[in-house]
């Protein structure tokens, strides 16, 4: 298991810049619910998408985590979510916690 602390919008390009691979994390606990803290996770999960991440990414945090998690994907995903290869949806949920899974955005070859 791979565990991230915390996700603010700057986490891939730290990681990245210290050789560290964001598809490799397994879980992120979130601290608490300030946007600099959670505020990545979106482009995290659009990160496993793209390298082609099938596994789980478990988020784990405070009460009212997964209200805010899927807040934000919908922020991310505008008001018609899209469909297809490319989407990633709750697999498991509790109160403090929630799992995405979700098929790897397909590449055209061309």
């Amino acid at each position: 298991m791979t565990p991230l602390v915390d996700c603010g919008a700057t986490s891939l390009v730290a990681m990245r810049q210290q050789g560290l691979d964001p598809a490799e994390v397994d879980t992120v606990v979130v601290s608490h619910l300030h946007g600099d803290h959670f505020g990545g996770i979106p482009f995290l999960i659009l990160h496993c998408q793209f390298s082609g991440r099938v596994r789980p990414l478990t988020i784990v945090g405070p009460a009212g985590v997964r209200e805010r998690v899927i807040a934000a994907m919908k922020v991310r995903d505008g008001p018609r979510r899209r469909r297809g290869p490319c989407q990633w949806s709750p697999a498991a949920v509790t109160s403090r916690s929630i799992t995405w899974k979700g098929t790897p955005f397909a590449r055209s070859r061309g």
